[in-house]
């Protein structure tokens, strides 16, 4: 950890900085891991969807592969016609942050994914319930 941005002068050299509360309760944690994750997506390649400065959906083309990547706070989903592109994507993030991998999807965002021989489908019952 990196002290303060003008405030190296009260700080002497070897010590340590505690902290009165965590960093994950920061307010703009938020903020810098999406920072760090938006720089990681473009370092492997990815464009963002929207012209906005506040993507959450990505994409990758390489050749007839395809990888579109949709995050929300510390969650993501991602969608390929590629198993070797998404290992690699995935390796990548390993690389640089600590993932955890759950497999197929089954919820995301309140919508419940069906996987079936013809595809993926999605479902908003919970919706309307």
């Amino acid at each position: 950890m990196l002290q303060p941005p003008g405030l190296e002068h009260l700080f002497t050299p070897g010590k340590v900085l505690r902290l009165k509360r965590p960093v994950y309760g920061l307010s703009q944690s938020g903020r810098v891991f999406y920072k760090l994750l938006a720089a990681a997506m473009r370092d492997f390649g990815f464009k963002s969807v929207t012209d906005a400065g506040d993507d959450c959906v990505w994409r990758l083309m390489c050749c007839y592969s395809e990888l579109i990547v949709a995050t929300v706070v510390d969650g993501m989903i991602q969608v390929t016609n590629d198993d070797t592109l998404l290992k690699e994507f995935n390796d990548f993030l390993r690389s640089r942050f600590t993932i955890t991998d759950n497999c197929q999807v089954e919820h995301f965002l309140g919508v419940h994914f069906t996987h079936t021989d013809y595809g993926l489908h999605d479902s908003q019952e919970g919706f309307i319930e």
